[in-house]
Parts: C-alpha cells; structure tokens; sequence
C-alpha cells in the first residue's frame, strides 16, 4: 500500500508541477505515443509493461488506474481519494471475460469504508454489447478492525448480504424496454419494475409498477411537455401536467371520473 501511495503523490505533484506551466500539455514517449496529458483539472498518465497497459487519470479529488491487457482489454480500475492529505482506496472494479469476446462478460466491484473494511459488493453480468443485464448488491457493516485490500473473502452463495437485484431487459436493437427491481429488507422481498415507452430514453415515457400494480405513469409529448400520473389504492389518481419543466395544472380522477382541476 505504501508503494502505491508514493506512486499516486509523485504522479499527482507532477501534474501540479506541469499543469502550472500551460493549461493544456502533452508529453510524448520516444516513439510519439502519448505518455501524459494534462488539461485543467485533469490529468492522464499512460504507463505500460511487457503484458500490460496502464492509464491513471488524477480528477476532482479523486485518482484512477485502469489495467489493460495487451489487447487492450480493461481488466481492473482502482479509484483512490484523498482522506485528510492521505489516499486511500475508495473502490476497486475487476472485469471477466469469456474466450473470443471482446468486451467484458462480468465485473465485480468492491468499495470500501475510509478505515480499509468492506462496504458494498456489486457484481455484474452484461451482453455482448456491454450493456448491463443484471446487478447484485451486498451490503457490510463498518467493521472497527483495519483490514488490508484483498483479505476480505467474499462468497456470493451467502445471501445474506444481498440487498438488492436488478434486471435489465433489451430489444432486439440492444435498447432499454424494461427494468426490473429486487429489494431484500430485513426478510423482506419486494418487486418493482418499469417498462419504457420509448425504448432506450427515459424521456419517452415510462410506466412504474410495484407489486405489479401500476404506481405511476409518464407521457411525453412531441414538445417534450409530458404528465404524470400517480395511482392509489381505492381508484385515486392525480394526473400533473408539466410544461417546459413546469408545474401547469393537476387534474384529480376517481375510478378515471374528473373530480376537480387546479391550475397553478
């Protein structure tokens, strides 16, 4: 670890060092690839070995490595921040691949409590198009013992931990229709789910339901006005109507009768 943090602080006072001198700046290895990149708040260092690439990235706080193999494949990003002018790790992402693809089949991300313990355990699995398919979240609590990176053993088959699940649901043109979450709260499972009107884009319009009851509903319009409509028990429903982000008017409906309008 103390490796590493002396590598984070002589990239990072080098950067300062550099950035002083121009706004923007390049620096170049011998045979013309580019090493450093330094522009305003930003910094990207490209570093390699004999089987592996490096870039480190120092921005808003916070500094990056990601690890790529020879082909170019992600392998690894670390995120450091800074805790009272000394940097610890804030979260390390791992990805996995299968055999003839080009993009990651998995990931798994941990993050970390400022005193080095586990604090969240995210795996992923995703297509061939590196989109998202699913999502499991673990959840620890703060341990008081400091734990170096890597001794935390993790079993995924331990349900316990497990807060929440969520599936993503793709067309055939590899666009968002459906998002469905799992909750698991104290013994308790509950299901929520929202299917897009306009696949892909949010801002088409979506439907949310929970318990596979409709909560709410969202419709644009080609002026990009849109209303939304929350349901309650008993056949209630409040429709708002928005223009240009704006509050306009609610419209009050029982058992999809009008009972009264109020214009703001």
């Amino acid at each position: 670890m103390q490796k590493k943090n002396k590598f984070i602080l002589t990239f990072i006072l080098f950067c300062s060092i550099a950035v002083s001198f121009a706004q923007e700046t390049y620096l170049y290895n011998d045979d013309g690839t580019s090493r450093l990149h330094l522009f305003e708040v930003e910094q990207v260092a490209f570093l390699s070995s004999q089987q592996n690439y490096v870039t480190a990235v120092e921005a808003d706080g916070k500094f990056s490595r990601y690890k790529y193999d020879e082909n170019m494949h992600l392998l690894s990003k670390v995120v450091w921040k800074d805790n009272q002018n000394e940097p610890i790790i804030s979260s390390v992402t791992d990805y996995f691949y299968v055999a003839g693809y080009e993009t990651p089949s998995s990931s798994v991300q941990q993050t970390y409590y400022e005193n080095g313990t586990l604090k969240t355990v995210v795996r992923t699995e995703y297509n061939s198009f590196f989109k998202p398919i699913s999502e499991a979240f673990y959840s620890f609590p703060l341990q008081t013992q400091d734990k170096e990176l890597g001794e935390e053993k993790f079993n995924f088959q331990d349900s316990s931990r497990l807060i929440e699940e969520i599936f993503y649901t793709y067309n055939t043109k590899n666009l968002l229709t459906e998002k469905k979450n799992i909750s698991y709260t104290e013994g308790k499972i509950s299901v929520s789910k929202t299917i897009y009107q306009t696949p892909g884009n949010e801002r088409g319009g979506y439907e949310y339901y929970f318990e596979d009851v409709l909560q709410k509903k969202i419709s644009y319009s080609e002026e990009g006005d849109y209303t939304e409509t929350v349901y309650f028990s008993g056949g209630q429903s409040i429709v708002a109507v928005y223009i240009d982000d704006c509050l306009v008017e609610e419209i009050y409906y029982m058992n999809e009768k009008e009972l009264r309008r109020t214009k703001y």
